[in-house]
Order: structure tokens, then C-alpha cells, then sequence
């Protein structure tokens, strides 16, 4: 099976990826995220949808339309490496269950192999689609740090949600906890059951 590794970046976009996950200090629930550096380079434009093509943990192959234009969607960038990413997951963990029969999360792992993804997904309960994460996909998203999260209608269009200082945003940048995931989810499907 052909990997294709986040370590193929070029270094400096690593280096950003992997230092945005190691400087999140967002240690409580209740913390509101930090914001000292830029939180994205060209994230999709609200109302944007994307398209990607990834292997998951397997090695099949996935394209972004089996789940976004079909149902609110909502993309995880994250990595069994960073530890706001993992103490994120409980609460997307307890979203999902609550949520799974409206909304589908999908989880891109960045600089991770397939063992390590279908192992932690394990021992987590993270029971959503896992794909891994290329290059490509990275810089596609603007991705600067993870975790970070993107929020879509049921139409595919990227939805601008309440972070949990009450801003809007297009992404959540770093770790949050389950109220704010639940609020997002809840705009996104509002969004969805809105007349066209």
C-alpha cells in the first residue's frame, strides 16, 4: 500500500503544523483558544466546498463527496501525535454519538501512519470515517496547526460557527470542548434544514 506522509511538506509548513499543535495551551474546557498566531493560511472561503481524494487506514480510496453535499459534515484535521487533538476527542467522541444520525465527522490524521490511526481510533471510540491526511490536503485547508475543524452544510458549503469566545469563524483552530462542538454541529444542521 502506498503512504503518503505529511513529511513530504515542505519544512517549514511541517515545522508550523506540528509547533501550532505543541504550543496550544489550551489546558481546561472552559479555555477560550489561543489566538497569538495566524490561525490559518488560505483557509476555503465560507461557502466554499472542497474535494480531496485520500486513502483511509486500509488503504481504500476516498473522495470528499462520498460524505460533504450529502449530509452536514464536519472534517477533523488532527493526529495521534498531538496532544490537543487527543484531549479534544472525548467530547467529539460524545458529539458524535449524540449527533451520528444527522451529521458524519470525518478525521484526516496529518503526519501519521495507517497503525497508528486504527490503533488510537480504537482505544478513543472513534467510530467516524479516518483518513490519512497528504500534502496536498494540508495546504488545500491552510492548515497551520491541528487540531483544527471545518464545519459544512448538507449542500457542501463551508458554514461559518460560534467559537467559544462567541466570535464567528470558518474553523475552529485548536482543541474544544464538547459544547462548542454541539453548537457547531447545531448550526450546521440548521443551515441544512433552511429552505433553498
Amino acid at each position: 500500500m502506498k503512504m503518503i506522509s505529511i513529511s513530504a511538506l515542505p519544512l517549514a509548513l511541517l515545522a508550523a503544523v506540528m509547533l501550532g499543535c505543541s504550543g496550544d495551551t489550551n489546558e481546561s474546557q472552559n479555555a477560550a483558544p489561543e489566538t497569538s498566531r495566524p490561525q490559518t493560511a488560505q483557509q476555503p472561503a465560507v461557502g466554499a466546498s472542497p474535494s480531496f481524494t485520500l486513502l483511509d487506514a486500509s488503504g481504500n480510496i476516498h473522495n470528499a463527496d462520498e460524505w460533504i453535499g450529502k449530509r452536514p459534515v464536519v472534517v477533523n484535521f488532527w493526529g495521534t501525535w498531538c496532544p490537543p487533538c487527543r484531549r479534544e476527542i472525548p467530547d467529539m467522541v460524545r458529539v458524535y454519538e449524540e449527533y451520528k444520525d444527522r451529521v458524519e465527522i470525518v478525521g484526516i490524521a496529518l503526519n501519521d501512519t495507517p497503525d497508528k490511526v486504527t490503533a488510537y481510533a480504537g482505544q478513543a471510540g472513534m467510530s467516524w470515517p479516518l483518513l490519512i491526511g497528504d500534502p496536498q490536503v494540508a495546504i488545500q485547508f491552510g492548515i497551520q496547526s491541528v487540531p483544527t475543524t471545518f464545519f459544512f452544510d448538507a449542500e457542501g458549503n463551508l458554514v461559518e460557527v460560534e467559537d467559544s469566545d462567541g466570535s464567528m469563524t470558518g474553523a475552529l483552530v485548536g482543541s474544544r470542548d464538547y459544547a462548542t462542538f454541539k453548537r457547531a454541529i447545531e448550526t450546521i444542521i440548521r443551515e441544512s434544514d433552511r429552505p433553498s
